[in-house]
C-alpha cells in the first residue's frame, strides 16, 4: 500500500470512528476533496453540491442500484438535464473508485455496474 492509500485509509478510519460503523457517501466526498485539493473548480463544486444531497447520507456499503436510480429520478424531476444527472453519477463513481482502491470491494457489484452504465440511468425520468 502506497503512502497516499495509507493516508486515505487513516482519514476514512477517523471518519468511520466518528460516525460509528457507517461509511457515508457525503463523508467520502469530503475525504476525496481533502485528499485531492487540486480538484478542478467545476468538479469540486459538483462534489460539494452532491455532499449536501440525500444520496450523501447513504452508507456506501448499503448503497444499491435502486438508490442511485432514485437519486437520478429526483434530480431529473427537479428539471436537471440528463447530462447533469450523468455528471452526478460520474462524480459518485469517481469517489467510489477512489474508496475502492483503499477499502476493496465495499460497494456491491450491482452498484458498480449501475455506475458503470450511468448513461442509461441519467436519462431516467419516471
Amino acid at each position: 500500500m502506497g503512502l497516499r492509500e495509507r493516508e486515505l485509509l487513516e482519514l476514512e478510519q477517523r471518519i468511520v470512528q466518528r460516525q460509528g460503523d457507517r461509511l457515508l457517501l457525503g463523508s467520502l466526498i469530503h475525504s476525496y476533496l481533502d485528499q485531492f485539493p487540486d480538484t478542478s473548480g467545476s468538479k469540486r463544486r459538483h462534489l460539494e453540491f452532491l455532499a449536501k444531497q440525500l444520496i450523501a447520507a447513504e452508507d456506501v456499503r448499503q448503497l444499491t442500484a435502486a438508490k442511485l436510480v432514485e437519486h437520478t429520478r429526483l434530480r431529473r424531476a427537479q428539471g436537471v438535464s440528463p447530462g447533469m444527472a450523468f455528471n452526478d453519477l460520474l462524480w459518485i463513481g469517481t469517489v467510489l473508485e477512489a474508496t475502492r482502491s483503499v477499502h476493496g470491494g465495499i460497494v456491491s457489484p450491482t452498484v458498480a455496474r449501475c455506475v458503470a452504465h450511468k448513461g442509461s440511468l441519467a436519462s431516467a425520468r419516471d
